[in-house]
């Protein structure tokens, strides 16, 4: 027994095993939560922590069945009478939350606050999404609002049904679209809403990137809430990317056609040079490109603020209220063949899902044509050409989403309810600019549409005038009059 570790210092060698500036919060959030307490003791270095005190101080922002749920987790770990949290427990927790057998502790949480896996999941994401919306800049959105708790819904529905351990059924079309996995997995959905083993939730938790995320954001929420970094956290995805603050008329939310519950997951998908500049100097918020509803429906006018701009999501509302779209990792250019890579994907709001095109059998990405009489006009993702994953016409009014039953490029089902659809909005938001190499600023047009006659003479008729080629042609006028 002589030889047993104390209490103490087995919380210290715990304590090492996070960063500096983590070790410092975990030690601030204890004396800070204590602080708040009417123990009489509280001045003292051995001071404890009441639960109570815990819950509302460090957890306002978690739904009140999870944070007892967390409260009690602690209270386990200081292996304390009378319902408190000692220093060494809080850093215990704290270790097997975010560190070692964090799986097996997620799950002493969940069966503690329910035995539906999706009530759990529910809670999880109303308590970290708005700890990582703060990243994004802007105001905070109306998270109790009707939309918000339905957008809500979609991604815990996603989150807990998208990925079952094993995949139980085969899926057709129709069941890809009507019930995006929630029905059709019979046995998994019936073992989701009635305690889910140990066994089986920790497989479900190792498979779900998306969800193990959410209890790393909503971990730091409590014992690291300051981020002495914000770019590294948001390449980290623990913060939104930094957005800038679109001008819509008649809405408060930073977008008509998406919410911050669809946007996490699409950041998650994104290359990190997405989320965050190389360095904070550099960091160039998310902006809202075109909106139908601000810039009118129009093609020429889509068109001319997409091409050659950089990484995009496009995003559409068809007339049914269907909502989808793609994110394109290269410049959009006015070509007459498929362009793009291997980081595009496409995605669905409800039921929500995301396809990539690491597993396809093409390499149709992305296609952007007008003015051709021979080949089709439009822009497309996927699929081929007249049977797309994703294609908008250049009437601006028309689209499809074909799948036969998945799209060949990038496995995805049909995206719309109906395979043609007709278009009620559309958003297109820049991610990632082309980058310029200022030790040569002639890099900056070698990929430019100036470079591209047709590219430019369509932009100019749509009422983007192209000052720089005036500027081009003086000098190439100057050139050979000095010749």
């Amino acid at each position: 027994m002589g030889n047993k570790p104390s209490s103490s210092s087995q919380s210290t060698e715990l304590l090492a095993t996070f960063t500096s500036d983590e070790q410092a919060q975990i030690k601030q959030q204890y004396a800070k939560a204590v602080g708040h307490s009417s123990s009489p003791d509280k001045h003292s270095k051995t001071a404890s922590l009441p639960r109570a005190t815990f819950e509302h101080v460090l957890c306002p922002h978690v739904d009140e069945v999870l944070r007892n749920a967390i409260a009690a987790h602690l209270v386990e770990m200081s292996n304390a009478n009378n319902d408190v949290i000692t220093q060494e427990g809080f850093i215990r927790g704290a270790y097997s939350l975010a560190r070692e057998n964090k799986a097996e502790s997620i799950y002493s949480l969940y069966t503690k606050v329910s035995p539906s896996l999706q009530q759990f999941v529910t809670h999880v994401i109303n308590s970290a999404l708005p700890f990582w919306w703060q990243g994004s800049t802007l105001s905070m959105e109306k998270w109790d609002s009707n939309e918000n708790r339905r957008a809500c819904k979609q991604l815990a529905d996603y989150l807990v049904f998208s990925k079952p351990p094993a995949q139980r059924n085969t899926l057709t079309e129709d069941d890809l679209f009507s019930t995006g996995n929630a029905e059709v997995n019979t046995s998994w959905n019936a073992e989701t809403t009635d305690n889910v083993s140990a066994d089986t939730f920790q497989a479900w938790l190792a498979g779900n990137m998306e969800f193990s995320l959410l209890i790393d954001i909503l971990i730091c929420s409590i014992f690291w809430p300051e981020s002495a970094d914000r770019d590294k956290a948001r390449t980290q995805h623990h913060l939104a990317p930094a957005m800038d603050k679109p001008k819509l008329p008649n809405t408060d939310s930073f977008s008509n056609l998406l919410d911050p519950y669809m946007y996490y997951l699409l950041t998650l998908h994104m290359p990190a040079d997405c989320l965050a500049g190389p360095h904070p100097s550099k960091a160039i918020p998310h902006s809202l490109l075109f909106s139908s509803k601000v810039d009118g429906k129009s093609w020429q006018n889509f068109a001319s603020n997409i091409v050659n701009r950089g990484a995009l999501v496009i995003v559409i509302k068809t007339s049914d209220g269907a909502v989808f779209g793609g994110y394109t990792d290269e410049p959009l250019q006015l070509l007459t063949r498929w362009t793009g890579n291997r980081n595009n994907f496409l995605f669905r709001q409800s039921p929500m899902g995301l396809w990539d095109a690491t597993n396809g059998t093409n390499d149709h990405y992305q296609y952007l044509c007008w003015g051709k009489k021979s080949l089709p006009n439009g822009f497309g993702m996927g699929g081929q050409f007249d049977y797309c994953g994703l294609w908008i016409g250049a009437d601006f009014s028309h689209g499809h989403s074909k799948a036969g039953p998945l799209c060949t490029t990038y496995m995805s089902p049909r995206l719309s309810s109906q395979e043609d659809f007709t278009i009620d909005q559309v958003e297109a938001w820049l991610v990632r600019p082309i980058p310029i190499d200022e030790n040569n600023p002639d890099a900056r047009s070698q990929g430019s549409v100036l470079n591209h006659a047709e590219e430019m003479a369509f932009l100019e008729m749509a009422g983007r005038k192209m000052y720089s080629k005036d500027v081009r042609e003086a000098d190439q006028k100057q050139d050979t009059e000095a010749s």
